[in-house]
């Protein structure tokens, strides 16, 4: 039988290894660092509406659905939804409600690559996403952009790469199409090691 005296020992001891090991985890969460994008596109004539972050959701696995309408949108990206989760899949809801005329082939990333970059076509008449473009770890691209998109007024973000960040994270603004999109990457490894990375459980 485990003698009185030794149990308040024994407690502080389980308590203090309790503290540690939530260090741990804090020293190597905020390790990460987090990159916000600007946002791209228009409000859809909707003053003071802004994009809702779906951000924080550990690494996009893949784009589930996206297309461009040529027939009623100029281009404009419609259906636009992702994969998180790996082996298992979960896919958000669609963005953009009008049915592209032309559907983009989806991706799924294997589970040693991850989404680094990106370029996004906006601009006016109307005032939406043009284009999409994801740039991977591994040096894959997947692209959804009308082949013969008139460029002319468009507002062009070039390729954006940020390297040792993997995608976790969209602001989305939608009706019928895309109107707006940001992104939020998160830095794939701690920036700075934990002060308790040898401790272990």
């Amino acid at each position: 039988m485990m003698s009185t005296s030794f149990q308040p020992i024994l407690q502080s001891t389980i308590s203090a290894l309790i503290v540690l090991f939530h260090l741990y985890i804090i020293t190597l969460t905020s390790g990460q660092t987090i990159i916000e994008t600007p946002k791209y596109g228009g409000n859809g004539g909707n003053v003071g509406v802004t994009a809702t972050p779906y951000i924080n959701l550990g690494k996009i696995r893949g784009i589930a659905s996206w297309g461009y309408d040529v027939t009623s949108w100029s281009g404009a990206i419609g259906e636009f939804s992702w994969i998180v989760g790996y082996p298992t899949q979960s896919n958000s809801a669609t963005f953009g409600y009008q049915s592209p005329d032309t559907p983009c082939t989806p991706f799924q990333l294997s589970i040693h690559d991850y989404i680094t970059g990106y370029r996004v076509i906006t601009g006016p008449g109307p005032d939406v996403v043009f284009g999409i473009t994801f740039y991977t770890h591994l040096n894959n691209t997947y692209q959804c952009q009308y082949p013969s998109l008139d460029m002319q007024n468009k507002i062009d973000s070039g390729i954006i790469s940020h390297s040792g960040y993997y995608l976790s994270g969209f602001y989305m603004l939608s009706y019928a199409i895309v109107n707006q999109i940001g992104f939020q990457f998160t830095s794939a490894s701690p920036s700075t090691p934990g002060k308790y990375k040898c401790f272990a459980l």
